[in-house]
């Protein structure tokens, strides 16, 4: 089972495979963390934040248990402060989403990797979705990025997106994924380019 699809599709798919997946993202997740650690410009300190709890419907159809995943939080010294924290795993098309959240702006960081491999992460403005790029040491240290200054004016608001996501999530519902026991998290490819064009055509309305 490479793919999300895969996985949601499959005959044999069981608690034991569930909790390996969730074991491998939390690994991912702490690695992430540890890049953009490394990664950091002068002025900035990671810190470990509350952490959030991890409870996917795959997990409750297999009787698996609610996780607690860490979040960083990243601080600047005139007390500005950014987030990352795990959004979910299973999303049909990707291997999961880590959320870059700064004062009301939003970045995607997404990992396009099949189930256990290395991470590829790529990262989108929220209200950009279309426009994603690889998550490297140049793009955190670019303006535009949340932790910096300059994203203050040049990201939009976290509104134009909710607004979005609110026409998105009634076509999301037409497609419930209620056969697969899923939810309506997981969303084909098809579903995706839409959620994709729809964000960039609504936050720029």
């Amino acid at each position: 089972m490479n793919t999300v699809l895969d996985e949601v599709t499959s005959e044999t798919l069981d608690a034991q495979h569930v909790r390996r997946r969730i074991d491998d993202w939390e690994r991912r997740v702490n690695g992430l963390y540890a890049t953009i650690d490394d990664w950091l410009p002068d002025g900035w300190e990671a810190r470990r934040g509350p952490p959030v709890v991890m409870n996917e419907p795959l997990m409750r159809k297999f009787g698996v248990a609610a996780k607690r995943l860490p979040t960083l939080e990243l601080h600047d010294r005139a007390g500005h402060v950014a987030r990352l924290e795990p959004h979910a795993l299973w999303i049909i098309g990707e291997n999961g989403r880590v959320d870059l959240k700064h004062d009301r702006y939003y970045h995607y960081i997404i990992d396009t990797a099949e189930n256990f491999a290395r991470p590829i992460w790529e990262v989108s403005r929220a209200d950009r979705r279309c426009d994603s790029e690889a998550v490297t040491h140049g793009w955190l240290r670019r303006p535009g990025t949340p932790i910096c200054p300059a994203a203050r004016t040049i990201s939009r608001p976290l509104r134009a997106v909710t607004s979005a996501e609110e026409v998105l999530d009634k076509e999301a519902q037409r497609w419930s994924g209620k056969a697969l026991g899923v939810g309506t998290q997981l969303l084909p490819k098809r579903l995706r380019r839409k959620r994709c064009e729809w964000s960039t055509f609504l936050s720029m309305s």
